[in-house]
């Protein structure tokens, strides 16, 4: 078993032996003589009291299921002493004082294995709901009498998951069961309270309850996703959050730095979600997928600039997620490839490029573009950023190269008027895929990708490539990013599984290669970081400078199409037909030498 601080994600302490070479089936937490104790039950049918402080086993165990095993388990209040409630495969229910190990009470709800349960308080009575089968039971835990009992659905299969909340003044329970739904009950009467919500196409194999903004939540589980549904209305609330794609995984609910996070596991990896964290605009079906994505800001406030399929260009409100006024016009019929931000005399400007062979200027304040669109290149615009040059701020743009009909040219622009700068660079016949500028010695100088993966550095006042390729065929890269640590100016490249961090000044590679790829940097508390994909498939925000990790590892839904990250820190996220926010915090240690602590709380 592990103990870990929900605010920074650190383990703390050393993993508890548990229940050895059984391990651990089910798990809760109470409060006894002021201590937090975790309570664990074995595959052996043993139950144990665990100190969370000091992480020592607290007495003898509790008790002792016969058959296969403890398979659900609760803590409770009862008569003010702590006590634990424990289920097993024998299809008993034991009641223990936590504090001293003494039995309270024995009853069997039925001959089925007891699947799930939780507890609550109904009627001034402490009560117990025990998921058995395909039936509910309530049992007075004072009393050690049955209160309730009533069927889960006709053909809806056994029951899971269960828990309990307060809706509206009345306690209610919630139940998952074998069809995919989870169901809400009067914990005193038993009648079904409105449809079953769930959307899930496997069984329901976890529920779990919150407040969130004075609302009370579920959060159900399946199919590898938990989704969060508001009681009183029956509404999915957000997309669904991502987790294992098997059925064994658990999800639980707490409070932290006042904040209701959820925390899930089961591929080996807990992660903790804020719940209450908005998403960048409603979650739609028929909105097109967001292909490109940058903040800016406009009249006052931090925007969010989505570029889309269909050539749709948006902007959204940072801190509530409302879209500011229509959308940015002009690309009707085309797909939106990439974007890059610049301040030119004050005016927000996005420049977009797109799949029709062109790049547009749009000031971010009015909507309206800026002189004519840059023409010039022979397929779509694949690569787009700026850069100060001689003052004055530029565009600089690139498109793939293919023989006897693109050059692949990276052509430098004003981006004020759409003029070419400069003669357009050639990149020796491999394009210019991916883009990225920077300042070296005074200088601007662009970063480019080619089709093959070479990755060359180029003067853009006197056109000329600096020094030999950071990468090439036998070493090619799939995206290319620069950033500054310590005032040296850096190029980071490479592909899936190792990343490269060079000095650009000198051209010459730092330290040897690192695992994980990687697609953006930024600037997190004013260190520079960069977002890497793990080998797992997430993403892990990491400080250029030590490498150590800022926050717990990032799981998204679908494949990341764009990302950027805000000059407070925050990272954008797109992905599908959904723009996601997350605000990560650091401390950061005195000295480079420790690994800090961090948080990072997700979805925004």
């Amino acid at each position: 078993m592990l103990v870990w601080d929900l605010a920074t994600g650190e383990q703390l302490g050393e993993p508890l032996v548990c229940h050895i070479g059984d391990g651990v089936t089910a798990l809760a937490t109470a409060v006894v003589d002021g201590r937090a104790v975790a309570v664990t039950g074995g595959m052996e049918g043993t139950v144990l009291v665990w100190d969370l402080a000091t992480g020592e086993q607290l007495g003898e165990p509790l008790v002792r299921h016969d058959g296969d095993g403890v398979t659900a388990l609760a803590t409770a209040v009862v008569d003010g002493r702590a006590v634990a409630v424990t289920g097993g495969e024998d299809g008993t229910v034991l009641v223990r004082d936590l504090a001293t190990g003494a039995p309270i009470g024995e009853f069997s709800p039925g001959r089925a294995p007891v699947l799930a349960m939780a507890t609550a308080e109904s009627d001034g009575r402490v009560v117990v709901a025990v998921g058995c089968s395909s039936w509910i039971e309530v049992w007075d835990l004072a009393a050690q009498e049955r209160v309730g009992r009533w069927r889960s659905g006709a053909d809806c299969g056994a029951v899971h998951a269960v828990a309990t909340v307060t809706v509206d003044g009345r306690a209610v329970v919630i139940t998952g069961t074998d069809d995919g739904q989870a169901r809400v009950w009067d914990l005193a009467t038993g009648e079904q309270l409105g449809e079953p919500f769930g959307g899930h196409r496997d069984r329901v194999c976890a529920v779990a309850t919150a407040v969130v903004d004075g609302r009370a939540v579920a959060v159900t589980g399946s199919d590898g996703q938990a989704r969060m549904w508001d009681l009183a209305t029956r509404e999915q609330m957000g997309e669904p959050i991502p987790v294992d794609r098997g059925w064994k995984w658990a999800l639980a609910t707490a409070e932290v730095n006042g904040r209701a996070v959820v925390v899930t596991g089961g591929d080996g990896t807990a992660r903790a979600w804020d719940l209450a964290a908005p998403q960048i605009g409603r979650p739609r079906r028929d909105r097109p997928e967001v292909g490109a994505v940058a903040t800016a800001e406009v009249g006052g406030r931090t925007v969010v600039v989505t570029g889309c399929e269909g050539g749709t260009v948006g902007m959204w409100d940072l801190a509530t997620g409302e879209q500011v006024a229509g959308p940015v016009g002009g690309h009707a019929g085309t797909d939106v490839l990439a974007m890059a931000i610049a301040v030119v005399d004050g005016r927000p400007l996005a420049v977009v490029g797109t799949d029709d062979e062109l790049a547009r200027v749009w000031d971010l304040a009015t909507r309206e573009q800026l002189g004519e669109p840059f023409r010039g290149h022979d397929h779509g615009v694949l690569a787009v950023a700026t850069a100060e040059l001689d003052g004055r701020t530029v565009a600089v743009t690139g498109t793939i190269a293919i023989p006897y009909l693109c050059d692949g040219a990276l052509r430098v622009w004003d981006p004020t008027t759409g003029e070419a700068e400069r003669q357009p660079l050639s990149c020796d016949g491999e394009g210019v895929v991916r883009v990225a500028t920077a300042t070296v010695e005074g200088r601007a100088v662009a970063v480019t990708l080619g089709g093959k993966g070479t990755v060359r550095v180029w003067d853009l006042a006197a056109g000329d490539q600096l020094g030999a390729p950071l990468a090439g065929p036998d070493d090619r890269a799939y995206w290319v990013a620069t950033a500054v640590v310590d005032g040296r100016p850096l190029a980071l490249t490479g592909h899936d599984e190792v990343l490269r961090v060079w000095d650009l000044a000198t051209g010459v590679p730092l330290g040897d290669p690192l695992a994980g790829g990687g697609a953006t940097t930024g600037v997190v508390d004013g260190r520079a970081v960069v977002v890497v994909h793990e080998r797992d498939g997430a993403r892990q925000i990491r400080d250029l400078a030590t490498f150590e990790p800022v926050g717990p590892p990032l799981v998204l839904p679908r494949p990341l199409r764009a990302m950027a990250v805000t000059p407070d820190g925050r990272l954008i996220l797109a992905f599908g037909q959904e723009v996601a926010v997350l605000r990560c915090r650091r401390r950061w240690p005195a000295t480079r030498s420790g690994t800090g602590s961090a948080r990072c709380v997700r979805p925004e």
